[in-house]
């Protein structure tokens, strides 16, 4: 379309038996849905454990954006200073397999 380009992307879900998605809940009655391994999920996670993988989340978000791919940084940035202060608190498996 003259100068411009159209960029296509399809997104297709697998199901994965040995990933599995959880809720993190914080501390400001917030929550955010991440996956994990079955393996590490049957261990159990500790809040620090939550809070590294909320951060790495925040990371690949970050990359993509770099990428011309994810999420608009800006929008993560403008809610940083909510996103920062809350705490990781609990979880709960959401019984979905994903891939």
């Amino acid at each position: 379309m003259g100068d411009r380009v159209i960029l296509h992307r399809a997104l297709v879900h697998v199901r994965y038996p040995n990933y599995r998605q959880i809720r993190i809940l914080f501390d400001d009655d917030s929550e955010h849905s991440t996956h994990l391994c079955a393996t590490c999920l049957n261990k159990g996670l500790t809040p620090s454990q939550l809070e590294i993988l909320y951060c790495c989340d925040i990371a690949q978000w970050l990359h993509e954006d770099d990428q011309g791919l994810g999420p608009d940084a800006q929008n993560l940035f403008r809610n940083a200073p909510q996103l920062m202060h809350r705490k990781p608190k609990s979880y709960y498996d959401e019984k979905v397999e994903l891939g």
